[in-house]
């Protein structure tokens, strides 16, 4: 793993043309970043998220980087423990830090908070394409409680997703995503035949997967799949595409 600037270490790297996106993974604490991420489930979900993207052509390269461990993640300067027994707390102690280090997170790209307290995945606004990872500094975060490896692989792949398409462009554009909410990002995950839900689906097995387009209206959870759909590929690739213009 090289390193690429005082901050972060590069984790992996696809260099091709536009449209891109950087990923900048922020492990909580040596727990996490020793479990989770370095060459854990969430550094790997994240770069297996990416390249199956650019080999669908949704996306032309990209990097992943992982925040230096010179630079540990503490909620406030006077290095005071941050909350990560909820979601919700550890969004606004991850808000808060990336609101104060704008020298981390100020650059273009995905910045994700990865925490061992919590179970699940969620974030921040991002449903117009000025809100994306392509655009901004978008921001989301990943908890890894459930120490199931392939369910927190799930999850940072429905992240990372969300960080990638925007709903509001869709609903305009084509039948891939329903107008609503982006809650209707799920609509291009499904529940396939063996009951294993693609990344989008998480969770919403029983609601958007059941009557979306890609959805096959299966109601019964039976693991996960790690492959994101061609519904889900299309939606980044027509999302980039809105965002980048057709620029090469």
């Amino acid at each position: 793993m090289a390193d690429t600037t005082p901050n972060f270490d590069l984790l992996a790297g696809e260099f091709g043309r536009r449209p891109r996106a950087a990923v900048f993974l922020y492990p909580a604490d040596d727990a996490v970043y020793d479990e989770w991420v370095d060459d854990g489930p969430v550094a790997e979900a994240v770069v297996d998220g990416l390249d199956q993207f650019v080999e669908y052509g949704a996306l032309g390269g990209y990097a992943a980087f992982t925040l230096a461990e010179s630079e540990p993640f503490v909620a406030d300067d006077g290095g005071a423990e941050y909350d990560d027994a909820t979601k919700a707390a550890f969004v606004d102690a991850f808000e808060a830090y990336t609101e104060r280090h704008p020298e981390l997170c100020g650059a273009r790209g995905l910045h994700y908070g990865v925490a061992g307290g919590f179970d699940g995945g969620g974030g921040f606004s991002a449903d117009e394409l000025d809100e994306l990872a392509f655009s901004t500094n978008c921001r989301m975060v990943v908890g890894t409680a459930s120490e199931d490896a392939a369910r927190v692989e799930a999850f940072t792949k429905q992240e990372l997703g969300h960080a990638l398409v925007s709903y509001r462009h869709l609903a305009e554009t084509s039948v891939l995503v329903e107008n609503g909410s982006h809650m209707h990002e799920h609509d291009t995950g499904v529940v396939y035949p063996s009951g294993e839900v693609s990344p989008m689906a998480v969770t919403y097995h029983d609601s958007h997967a059941a009557h979306g387009p890609c959805g096959n209206g299966r109601l019964h959870f039976r693991g996960y799949n790690p492959n994101y759909t061609d519904c889900t590929k299309m939606a980044v690739k027509r999302t980039a595409e809105a965002v980048f213009g057709g620029e090469g």
